[in-house]
């Protein structure tokens, strides 16, 4: 089930949960959205640095799981018709391959590889999406769109 934070004290959770899985040192003004099963979080995801109309976009599971399909729509709803971004961009260490293989589930890109410039010794791998790239938006009209706060978080 989709939820996002409802305080700060819980957009403070997701940010150090993305911290703790080795996403990250995610900023304030951050967006959050969360897929939970049994009320319990299994997601998180974080939109930010936001630029213009390119934003962040950054994850974490709390075991290696692929995105549920439901997710991966609200998430890109969100970024590319709420919020109207047109690019996301990413990275990942070279030495972490589920986290790229879930970029590319996803669907971005790789975009550079920077040789030994992540932690541990990892390649830095940059990876983007645009939205006319997206395979996870619906065709729909922007009014039937999942019902978003303005901004999911808890500042």
């Amino acid at each position: 089930m989709l939820a996002w934070p409802r305080s700060q004290q819980e957009s403070e959770w997701c940010r150090n949960f993305l911290a703790f899985r080795g996403g990250p040192i995610v900023e304030e003004g951050a967006h959050f959205l969360i897929w939970t099963r049994n009320s319990a979080p299994i997601w998180v995801v974080s939109f930010y640095l936001w630029s213009g109309k390119t934003a962040h976009f950054a994850g974490a599971s709390i075991k290696a799981n692929f995105f549920p399909r439901s997710f991966s729509r609200a998430i890109f709803t969100y970024a590319f018709q709420v919020k109207r971004l047109e690019f996301l961009f990413s990275g990942g260490n070279s030495l972490n391959p589920a986290s790229l293989r879930m970029q590319q589930y996803l669907g971005f890109r790789q975009l550079w590889a920077g040789p030994g410039l992540h932690s541990n010794g990892g390649d830095m791998i940059l990876t983007g999406m645009a939205r006319a790239d997206c395979k996870w938006l619906s065709k729909e009209k922007q009014s039937n769109v999942l019902p978003f706060p303005e901004a999911p978080t808890g500042s």
